[in-house]
């Protein structure tokens, strides 16, 4: 009884928020963003979905790529890889040297890597993966980009690659999140 009245509460929470979400953009992504922290993925694709249709009257498209990026976070923690893919192949999110959405690229492709009918393709898409993650480190100095770089490099046996990011991951300030810094320190170690 007690579970199903937080998640009552939570409910009105969210959707006492979705009129300001369907207005502005950057409340869209901002509450997307949560909704994916949350564990919210379907709830976090809707938002951002109502949001680009709202954005579809507007002319500047870079404007929709922080949405699509969330539509994508959605989908690959959903399992919907291919979907998510699709989504971040547009021309602007592409290009981006956005380190959360280079990071979910190279997601993307260690996700297709493990899943792929042949060696050949998955080598492929480690490739692809590696390449996304050193650019998500190299545009932001992301840990989880440079962390998934040195493990990536290291596996594909470019040990000069591993160590080198390993050894910038280890002089970057401490992270916020307590346990994921420690994780990346001891993957960095």
């Amino acid at each position: 009884m007690e579970e199903a009245t937080d998640c009552k509460e939570t409910c009105l929470v969210w959707r006492a928020r979705l009129p300001e979400a369907g207005k502005d953009p950057r409340a869209a992504v901002q509450l997307a963003r949560e909704a994916n922290g949350r564990g919210e993925h379907m709830l976090a694709l809707s938002v951002a979905q109502q949001a680009l249709r709202q954005l579809s009257l507007v002319s500047d498209p870079r404007e929709a790529a922080p949405l699509r990026q969330q539509m994508a976070l959605a989908l690959a923690r959903s399992g919907s890889t291919q979907e998510a893919m699709e989504i971040l192949r547009d021309s602007v999110v592409a290009s981006s040297e956005d380190a959360e959405t280079l990071g979910l690229m190279g997601r993307l492709h260690k996700d297709l890597a493990d899943r792929a009918p042949t060696p050949s393709v998955a080598v492929h898409h480690r490739g692809q993966a590696l390449e996304f993650y050193a650019r998500g480190f190299a545009a932001g100095r992301s840990p989880y980009c440079g962390i998934n770089t040195a493990v990536l490099a290291a596996l594909t046996g470019d040990m000069p690659t591993a160590r080198r990011t390993a050894e910038q991951l280890l002089g970057l300030p401490p992270e916020e999140d307590r346990l994921w810094a420690a994780a990346t320190l001891a993957s960095a170690y």
